[in-house]
C-alpha cells in the first residue's frame, strides 16, 4: 500500500515487536503511524468520565482504556515510532486541518530522514 510520495504505508499494522498491538496506519521508512481514535472505542475524555464502562469493549471503563492507549504509546516511543492520535471528534469537524496535520507529520518525518531539521 502507498500513500504518495513514493512512501509505503501499511494500514492496520500488528507485529509481534507491538505485543499483538496494532497501529492503524505505519509508515515504516518514516517509523511514522497514525491513529485514529474513535470517539466511542477510545473514550474521548471530552465525552466520557474515566468511569464509564464500554460495554463493547469488554466492560473496560474509560480509564482502562486510556491506560491500554498510554501503554501502546509508550511502547512505540521504545522502538523509535512517533504515534500522531487524530481524533473522530476533530476529524469530523476540521478534516482540512487535520489533514494539513498529517502531511506536515509525513513532511517533517521525510527531512530527519534526509538531515534536514525544520
Amino acid at each position: 500500500y502507498e500513500i504518495g510520495l513514493g512512501i509505503p504505508a501499511e494500514p492496520l499494522f500488528r507485529s509481534s515487536m507491538l505485543n499483538g498491538k496494532e497501529l492503524d496506519v505505519y509508515l515504516p521508512e518514516l517509523n511514522l503511524a497514525f491513529e485514529f481514535d474513535g470517539t466511542y472505542w477510545h473514550a474521548d475524555p471530552r465525552f466520557y468520565d474515566e468511569n464509564f464502562v464500554f460495554t463493547l469493549k469488554r466492560n473496560l471503563t474509560a480509564k482502562e482504556i486510556w491506560n491500554n492507549d498510554a501503554e501502546k504509546d509508550k511502547l512505540c516511543e521504545s522502538l523509535g515510532i512517533k504515534i500522531v492520535h487524530i481524533k473522530e471528534y476533530d476529524w469530523d469537524k476540521n478534516n482540512n486541518i487535520i489533514k494539513q496535520l498529517i502531511l506536515k507529520e509525513i513532511s517533517n518525518k521525510i527531512e530527519e530522514k534526509n538531515g534536514k531539521t525544520n
